[in-house]
């Protein structure tokens, strides 16, 4: 007995003490962290420097203060990446920078963007090229979407080992009806539009024709802008590009070479060794390399100054599923986003506003309160949309209050359509769990939504009028905002998904370019030459926001490069829980392999 008690106080102690040290570890992280976060040195360029893109994570539309979004827990220190606005703004400022010979390009495992964000960050390296600066590209492997970026670079090297991989494109959506079947869950679907894709998963275990067609359409839109920007930058035919992913030509790093999408196979360092001589550096010498997330704060002499007289350009992000409430960081609530725009509209500093908007949709009453708000800032100020990946059925809605709707070619839009979802979970809680719901009513339709029984007729017909009252007011708003007729609308709506440039060739956008486009559209209706950037929603401070970021933006950035290229499925999962109730949300999470 005493040696039972004995082992038992030595377990109850050691647990404690592991417990005790945890504290100390996490408040050593914080501390650390916090040291860091307060002491913002003061970024220092020398000549010969170079702007150095290491591109390893996911890439966000806007850079993060937060640090314990991106925390290495592995090395106790913090990996900031700035945002798609941040990293062109440096591109920009260093092609004026004296300083700033060149720029490295980095690719890294665990990088993933959407194809509108890389056409940003291309068209501003393009520019870039212009000073007559060097650009140069390394990555151990190239997927589709890194070389997208890398071919803008004067020489694009690849490890001897690694690989290019240039197979062509595909959408693959993940249907779960099959898997509903064997829990005993129907899905109860309402829905207006023959496009609107996003109930298919959950009643069908394959694409409808219509669905399979505008796929289709969108994807070789997708597929052309994308071997177009190649061909450009690396002078090779578009057809002989074609040619190239359809038989997979490259199947070794020496194919690449041979067929002109590489320069030269090279490591790390002999990378660093031709960085060196085009800098005219020689041996092991430091190349001082400046990230874009530290660039920011740098102040170029040549560049477009500050001017508190002149005013401001507030950028208004909008990126996420849109929901009611207060939402979070990976979402876009609709009470946060409503005070955002109005601080921006009452603040008599901020003479124009850009909307980012990188958002699927969602909650369709969320985006109409969103919506009411940004037609009220219209009436004070210009109003310009940018959209980034995806701005599309709530996305697409919110951008109605705009002056102007900028998009880059491979963005995905429209989507103009509305569905509800319920399930009835009979088989599953009855015959399955043995779990039985009674009670008493008043009223015919009290019980309305209740998850043990299918829909009665008369429940169909009022929760199908509601999805097309909503589907009316969503052809309404786009009628007014784009100024066309609404049967018109609606025969290019119906939930369909466009790329920007075919929904362009529609006109439910103006004009083609990424957000620095919408931004020098904004200064010149407000009539500004010199401005400065105010971003909103302003950022929650990361400490006292710590283990609310913990339990929400840090760990989806965990999750997604843990899972990587999987995190799309996971999501997918994690969306068919949530989407009940009537939404104007995208057909389905558009995955390009």
């Amino acid at each position: 007995m005493k040696q039972f008690f004995k082992m038992m106080f030595a377990s109850m102690f050691g647990f404690v003490l592991a417990g005790i040290l945890l504290v100390f570890i996490v408040f050593g992280i914080i501390a650390a962290t916090v040291s860091s976060f307060s002491e913002k040195k003061e970024v220092k360029v020398s000549a010969n420097s170079v702007l150095h893109l290491k591109l390893d994570t996911y890439l966000e539309d806007r850079t993060s203060e937060n640090p314990f979004v991106n925390y290495n827990f592995s090395n106790f220190e913090a990996n900031n990446s700035a945002g798609v606005y941040d990293v062109i703004r440096s591109i920009r400022k260093a092609k004026a920078d004296a300083h700033m010979s060149g720029i490295f390009l980095e690719f890294g495992a665990g990088f993933q963007a959407g194809f509108a964000n890389l056409q940003d960050l291309r068209e501003a390296i393009i520019d870039f090229k212009k000073s007559g600066k060097f650009v140069y590209a390394y990555s151990e492997i190239y997927t589709e979407r890194n070389y997208y970026l890398a071919s803008t670079a004067d020489k694009v090297f690849l490890d001897p080992s690694g690989e290019l991989i240039f197979n062509g494109m595909s959408v693959n959506i993940t249907f779960f009806k099959s898997m509903l079947d064997k829990l005993g869950i129907e899905m109860q679907v309402f829905k207006v539009g023959k496009f609107k894709g996003a109930v298919e998963p959950f009643i069908r275990e394959d694409l409808s024709p219509e669905n399979e067609e505008q796929i289709n359409v969108y994807l070789t839109s997708l597929y052309g802008t994308f071997i177009k920007g190649i061909s450009e930058s690396r002078k090779i035919d578009t057809a002989r590009l074609y040619e190239i992913a359809d038989k997979m030509e490259i199947r070794s790093a020496k194919a690449a070479v041979d067929l002109k999408m590489i320069d030269a196979l090279k490591h790390h360092d002999e990378v660093l060794t031709e960085i060196r001589k085009k800098l005219g550096t020689s041996g092991d010498e430091k190349i001082d390399f400046v990230s874009a997330y530290d660039y920011r704060s740098v102040k170029v002499e040549d560049e477009n100054k500050d001017s508190e007289s002149q005013g401001k350009i507030a950028i208004l992000y909008a990126v996420g599923d849109i929901v009611d409430g207060s939402g979070d960081e990976s979402t876009v609530g609709s009470h946060n986003l409503r005070e955002a725009i109005i601080k921006a509209r009452t603040n008599d500093k901020i003479k124009a506003v850009v909307l980012r908007i990188n958002s699927p949709g969602g909650s369709a009453m969320a985006s109409d309160v969103i919506l009411r708000e940004l037609a009220l800032l219209k009436k004070t100020k210009p109003l310009i949309v940018s959209m980034g990946d995806v701005a599309a059925s709530g996305g697409y809605y919110i951008a109605m209050a705009a002056d102007t709707i900028v998009a880059q070619p491979n963005t995905i839009t429209g989507s103009i359509g509305v569905f509800g979802m319920m399930p009835n979970m009979k088989v599953l809680l009855n015959d399955k769990l043995g779990i039985h719901l009674d009670g008493v009513k008043k009223g015919e339709y009290s019980e309305l939504g209740r998850p043990d029984r299918p829909f009665t007729e008369g429940e169909k017909a009022i929760i199908q009028g509601y999805v097309e009252d909503v589907y009316c007011q969503f052809l309404e708003v786009v009628s007014k905002g784009r100024g066309m007729d609404t049967a018109a609308v609606h025969e290019i709506a119906q939930g369909r998904v466009w790329t920007a440039e075919d929904a362009k060739a529609r006109g439910l956008v103006d004009v083609m370019g990424g957000i620095q486009t919408a931004l020098d559209i904004a200064a010149k209706k407000a009539g500004l030459t010199n401005y400065r950037i105010t971003e909103l929603p302003v950022e929650k401070n990361p400490f006292e926001e710590f283990f609310k970021s913990m339990s929400a933006e840090t760990k989806a950035k965990m999750l997604k490069e843990e899972l990587g290229e999987s995190y799309t499925y996971y999501m997918q999962m994690k969306r068919a829980m949530r989407v009940q109730g009537i939404q104007t949300r995208m057909p389905f999470e558009i995955t390009v392999d």
